[in-house]
């Protein structure tokens, strides 16, 4: 599935590459290539650092900390 699509059904704001495939959801620690992650918290933002994933859920307040695609959520 496409990221901006899952950024659609979700409610959220794509930024970045809306068309890279997404093919599954895993933590920031084991996140790779076309995986999508997820921060729900400012505190959890240091681990984004090393990770590999393809894009992440965050609010836009913590999008500074992720140079890759992402999609922007108020909650």
């Amino acid at each position: 599935m496409k990221l901006k699509t899952i950024a659609s059904a979700i409610g959220g704001d794509c930024r970045g590459q809306g068309d890279t495939e997404i093919h599954s959801l895993a933590s920031v620690a084991m996140a790779g290539p076309n995986q999508l992650t997820f921060v729900a918290q400012s505190r959890f933002l240091r681990h984004l650092a090393g990770s590999r994933a393809e894009a992440v859920i965050l609010r836009e307040d913590d999008l500074t900390e992720w140079d890759g695609s992402a999609i922007v959520c108020a909650d």
